[in-house]
């Protein structure tokens, strides 16, 4: 009678070994980057980005402040969450927002410097800085007239691009980020492991497998920004049309808001050189490859211009 042979467990590939642990750690690097600065860096990353003078932090200006609170009213924010809010000057030209306000770590809203200026005369010329040399503004470009413009926003623009970063902090986009990296990375560590046994890459040459890795892990990488991008634009959209349903003042905002922000992307891209113009495209959206990372400009303005009055409520 035959003795059966001993059954031996065969041994982990060293490529899957090698593989699977750097997913482990990309998976809880990746949930750290994108949850940190939202949660218990929360102080750390404002200070990062707070516009100072000589080293001090600038506080907001009361105008502008009482601009934050007649939105908050606007939005019909209760009192517990108006308090999970914080206003704060930041740099650059942007509004930003960070946090979830939710939660017990609050959210921040970044407001740009020139949403002080009530008209041209206000603009700080010294103060503007461009490019990632933060070179001086040329005044003697002819783009610079339209920058300048685009700077000085009325009461009613203001209010709505400073309620659709409220609005927008409110769609716990940074928490979704924060899971999907994982989420995709550890799936796509999976699908390998699948496809390694089912084609049985170890009994074959090591390039087999890092073929394997390489094209499960583009695309991985081809879902993880479909669905990054798919839900900011989905949010974006989104949030426009609530601000529109605000009702004239609103919609009118709107309209400049866009109007201001297409006419500052033009000036950037002649006062930038080749750097404006790998930036933005010649109607004043941003250029991306491949990705479509925001809904672009020139779309969110002609909602606005293309809202219908029944709607204007």
């Amino acid at each position: 009678m035959k003795v059966p042979p001993k059954f031996t467990p065969q041994k982990p590939h060293r490529m899957a070994i090698i593989a699977t642990s750097s997913a482990i750690a990309l998976s809880m690097g990746s949930f750290l980057i994108e949850f940190l600065p939202h949660s218990f860096f929360l102080d750390k990353y404002k200070n990062l980005i707070h516009l100072e003078s000589l080293g001090i932090p600038v506080q907001l200006d009361t105008k502008i402040l009482n601009l934050f609170d007649k939105v908050m009213e606007d939005l019909k924010m209760s009192e517990y969450l108006k308090k999970k809010f914080e206003a704060f000057a930041i740099t650059g030209f942007n509004l930003h927002h960070a946090g979830f306000p939710d939660s017990r770590f609050g959210a921040i809203i970044g407001i740009p410097n020139h949403f002080t200026y009530q008209e041209k005369s206000d603009v700080d010329y010294v103060d503007i800085r461009l490019g990632y040399d933060r070179k001086p503004l040329n005044l003697y470009h002819p783009a610079t007239e339209n920058l300048i413009n685009s700077l000085v926003l009325s009461e009613k623009a203001k209010k709505f691009g400073i309620a659709r970063e409220v609005l927008m902090s409110q769609k716990q986009l940074p928490l979704y980020k924060s899971l999907e990296s994982p989420t995709v990375i550890t799936l796509s560590v999976l699908g390998t492991e699948l496809l390694r046994t089912k084609m049985k890459l170890h009994n074959k040459p090591w390039t087999f497998t890092i073929l394997t890795y390489l094209a499960t892990s583009t695309v991985a990488y081809a879902v993880w920004f479909q669905i990054r991008d798919s839900l900011k634009t989905y949010y974006e959209k989104n949030v426009d049309e609530q601000l529109a349903k605000l009702g004239k003042e609103y919609i009118e905002g709107g309209k400049e808001f866009y109007d201001k922000l297409i006419s500052r992307n033009i000036a950037l891209r002649a006062l930038l050189g080749p750097q404006g113009a790998k930036t933005f495209n010649r109607d004043g959206d941003e250029q991306f490859l491949i990705r479509v990372k925001t809904v672009p400009l020139s779309q969110r303005k002609k909602f606005f211009y293309e809202f219908k009055e029944e709607n204007e409520l």
